[in-house]
């Protein structure tokens, strides 16, 4: 069995025996890739699961939706851990490497960092792109000090995590992105 639905984020897990595949219609499906069957299917999403991302270090998943929310589950038996609720559609989402923060984009042009440890909002980066200008990007550096972002006003914005500082700000009317979520 596979996906009924069509499929708009993708995730292996470190080790590489588990798949995450997130679809247009709320469902988020979990592959063994030793046996290669389906191991769980979380679908309380109520609108397109537009992220999957495997914790680094221990047998969690996080997904994002166009609901407003971003999930945390156990890989193990399919559970929903905690919920995180945003004012706004979360479009893209990333996760720091040692596991605590999660760094969502949204349709509001906001990006938000999430503590997952606490479940909480710890800030709002409201001054990366134009206001109502969806977020579709978000990529950490590989020391995790910088975030760059991309949104539809065609601009990548490259941020210092330490400082919450703009460092970069690169438009071109060649920066165009075909990618987009329904609201």
């Amino acid at each position: 069995t596979g996906m009924d639905q069509p499929v708009v984020s993708l995730a292996f897990n470190a080790q590489g025996d588990f798949l995450a595949a997130g679809g247009a219609k709320r469902l988020v499906k979990l592959w063994d890739l030793k046996t290669g069957r389906i191991r769980h299917t979380f679908g309380s999403h109520s609108q397109k699961a537009s992220g999957v991302k495997f914790f680094y270090n221990t047998p969690g998943l996080v997904t994002c939706s166009l609901d407003h929310t971003i999930k945390q589950w156990d890989v193990l038996n399919g559970k929903n851990v905690k919920t995180l609720q945003s004012i706004s559609a979360v479009t893209t989402m990333e996760m720091t490497y040692e596991d605590a923060m999660v760094i969502s984009g949204h349709s509001d042009g906001h990006v938000r960092i999430w503590s997952l440890s606490g479940a909480e909002l710890l800030n709002d980066l409201d001054y990366l792109h134009h206001e109502q200008t969806q977020v579709t990007a978000v990529v950490l550096s590989n020391d995790a000090n910088k975030l760059m972002t991309y949104g539809r006003d065609n601009s990548i914005t490259i941020v210092d995590l330490r400082t919450y500082q703009v460092l970069h700000k690169l438009t071109h009317s060649d920066l165009s992105n075909g990618f987009a979520h329904n609201k």
